[in-house]
């Protein structure tokens, strides 16, 4: 899908929370992980509405590290470039502490400074998995 559709449904979604008095900023839980969200961003509305953001990504990582995980040596890095918010971040490590991975460190790289701020206030918010995230 071309991005200006994904912008304009994003607007589109964006009014009509507006209607129900969602507000702009919000902070939710979401799978036991809290976000500090902007509405009308699109990642940030996606994490509202489902959850998450490019879910089948984070599970086919967490897939790959599962079936491979005898093959790893005792511990390993993920490299997340272009973190945006945090959301593969902060999903990831929250997977792999539910599978009982604990020999992990995930570097989150983003160059943005109005996503980092964002991503540095989303780790905050969730001292547990920021152990795992090294963030710059």
């Amino acid at each position: 899908m071309k991005t200006s559709i994904k912008i304009y449904i994003t607007r589109i979604l964006y009014y009509i929370l507006i209607f129900f008095r969602v507000k702009k900023n919000i902070l939710v839980s979401r799978k036991s992980i809290k976000w500090h969200l902007d509405i009308p961003e699109s990642i940030d509305l996606s994490i509202f509405i489902f959850g998450s953001f490019q879910r089948s990504v984070v599970q086919s990582i967490v897939n790959f590290i599962f079936k491979e995980k005898n093959k790893l040596k005792s511990s390993f890095t993920i490299i997340d470039i272009g973190s945006n918010i945090g959301d593969k971040s902060l999903f990831l490590a929250k997977n792999l502490l539910d599978r009982n991975f604990t020999n992990f460190d995930i570097f989150s790289i983003e160059p943005t400074n109005y996503a980092f701020k964002k991503q540095l206030r989303n780790i905050n918010l969730n001292p547990k998995l920021k152990k795992k995230n090294i963030f710059f």
